[in-house]
């Protein structure tokens, strides 16, 4: 606790407080000891009726300032109505804890012993301190049993406002780990209460720390608005219980040594140990959304290559779309984030998406393919890039509305896009490189060097790339990314980032993922996209967009059905 001085009262110290005698209960006797506390050689006197003259505090008895028991007592703005207690806390709790932890403490601590005290309703904590009363055939003497009490609640009560300002020094330090969290995964320098500040920061799944007994512990975030004990992310099920050797090679983790039966804690020998059971829980259990949970996603965003398309399956499987139907029936929009121009983006997805963000973010359509917004290239970005490929030989496409212009190698293109997009009727040749002078492009497709094209990029900063594989990269302006035109219509169909639910692959939906409110990185997507993203979705080869869905739509199922 702090020193007396230190503390700010919005009371003036009275020079002597009195309350009543006989039977007490919980609010007269935790209302002694705020007293006490705050103004620790305070007398307080107990009695029938208040003494001739006096002139101190006066709670729970006289109708004064500090009573409740007049025929219009005072009620909280949300229908609790206040006693001693809740009175003496307004006025005193602000001054120990600042208006806004006080607040919050009269809500959580205060008002179930108010609302007992004015309704007899019940209370677990005032019955025990109701429980230091003499029995009705007992000479003992009720002055001294309240003092019993008193001391007891004091000690409850100042234990409570100790790890509160503990909380509120260990803050900062705890931001500052949550600053520097990687994959959900934030590392403390030491123990110091995480929980009431990772509520403020969704990112987090996992918090590591140097454990008392040794080597470090690993705890799971809890999920915001959900039931009791629920996870945003628990470790496996096959580890719970699990100590020892025994736990190390059911995980595969060497010095993994011990997962709590609720799945709620791991503890290693080594940080980078713990990281890697974070790391493993991810992996198995990313796609457990409990539809309990507070996250009502009213966006769906999903890239289309690596995330619901592949070589092998050209278009949006049966299953993704059945699940993306079920997001619009619950009110969510869906939005397809691609680096494709908008005639190629799978038919069965372009028709359930109400927007198209196309070409990395340069060009978004609502339904029936009406264009909101587009960023086109310059005429000298254009021809330079152009006489670039042509002077190393590179396979050069364009991004128009209609199809791809293809300005250099048309037999590398027609195979690549037979191959990955199982059609070729979206290219046209331009054998005369002057199709920009009519219609400018919104984005480039290229085939050929890389160590040519990084140094082009270098030498023309107002471009990037985004890798397909090795030798195939999307080529786009640095003023353009998916995340900046998928805030853009987002803002267009009123919904936040906060309340977006975003799934992608590779580096090109980097921000994407960051800025959701919950960002899904494939399995097989790259490592960048993983460190920016929440958690990891199984890959596109198991539907792994339609897992997460499905168990954000349905019921979560039971550990003993896993």
């Amino acid at each position: 606790m702090p020193q007396q001085e230190e503390k700010k009262d919005m009371l003036k110290a009275p020079a002597a407080a009195f309350t009543h005698g006989g039977k007490f209960h919980a609010d007269d006797v935790f209302s002694a000891a705020l007293l006490r506390i705050v103004y620790p050689n305070l007398p307080i006197s107990r009695g029938f009726e208040l003494p001739p003259g006096f002139d101190g505090l006066v709670f729970d008895i006289g109708g004064g300032e500090f009573d409740h028991h007049g025929p219009r007592g005072p009620v909280r703005e949300n229908g609790v109505p206040y006693a001693a207690f809740g009175l003496l806390w307004r006025a005193l709790g602000p001054g120990l804890l600042g208006q806004e932890e006080a607040d919050r403490f009269d809500e959580t601590f205060i008002q179930p012993l108010d609302l007992d005290d004015n309704t007899g309703c019940g209370s677990a904590l005032a019955a025990a301190i109701g429980s230091f009363n003499p029995v009705w055939d007992s000479d003992a003497d009720a002055d001294e049993r309240f003092w019993q009490a008193e001391a007891f609640a004091q000690q409850i009560l100042s234990n409570r406002i100790e790890q509160i300002l503990a909380d509120q020094r260990a803050k900062n330090l705890v931001e500052q780990a949550f600053s520097q969290q990687k994959d959900g995964i934030a590392v403390l320098p030491c123990f110091a209460p995480w929980k009431r500040v990772a509520k403020q920061w969704p990112k987090i799944q996992f918090v590591i720390y140097p454990s008392q007994r040794g080597g470090y512990a690993a705890q799971a975030a809890s999920l915001p608005g959900g039931e009791p004990g629920q996870l945003k992310c628990p470790f496996p099920a096959a580890w719970a219980g699990l100590r020892d050797e025994q736990a190390a090679r059911v995980s595969g983790i060497k010095t993994l040594r011990f997962c709590h039966n609720s799945r709620f804690m791991i503890t290693a020998e080594t940080c980078e140990d713990a990281k890697e059971a974070c790391y493993a829980a991810k992996r198995q259990a990313a796609c457990r959304l409990p539809v309990g949970g507070s996250f009502g996603p009213k966006a769906v965003v999903c890239d289309c290559d690596g995330t619901v398309a592949s070589v092998l399956l050209h278009e949006a499987s049966f299953e993704t779309i059945c699940q993306l139907q079920r997001a619009r029936q619950q009110g969510a929009i869906v939005m397809v984030a691609t680096g494709r121009i908008l005639p190629v983006v799978p038919q069965n997805l372009r028709q359930l998406a109400d927007y198209c963000v196309c070409g990395n973010g340069a060009l978004a359509a609502g339904r029936g393919q009406t264009i909101l917004f587009k960023d086109e290239w310059t005429k000298e970005q254009t021809e330079q890039l152009t006489a670039f490929c042509n002077a190393t030989g590179g396979a050069l496409s364009f991004y128009f509305e209609a199809d791809y212009g293809i300005y250099s190698g048309y037999e590398k293109f027609w195979e690549f896009y037979k191959v990955h997009l199982g059609r070729t009727d979206c290219m046209t040749l331009c054998p005369g490189q002057d199709r920009h002078l009519t219609e400018l492009p919104y984005g480039a497709f290229y085939i050929g060097s890389d160590k040519a094209l990084a140094d082009y990029l270098a030498s023309h900063p107002d471009l990037q790339a985004a890798p397909f594989m090795p030798g195939y990269y999307d080529i786009y302006k640095k003023s353009t990314n998916k995340a900046k035109m998928i805030g853009r219509v987002l803002e267009y169909a009123q919904v936040s980032w906060n309340e977006t639910l975003a799934f992608g692959d590779g580096s090109n939906d980097v921000e994407m993922l960051a800025a959701a409110g919950l960002g899904y990185a494939m399995e097989n997507g790259r490592d960048s996209a993983k460190m920016a993203a929440d958690a990891i979705a199984p890959s596109v080869a198991e539907n792994g967009m339609a897992q997460v869905l499905q168990a954000l739509y349905d019921p979560l199922q039971t550990d003993d059905k896993e």
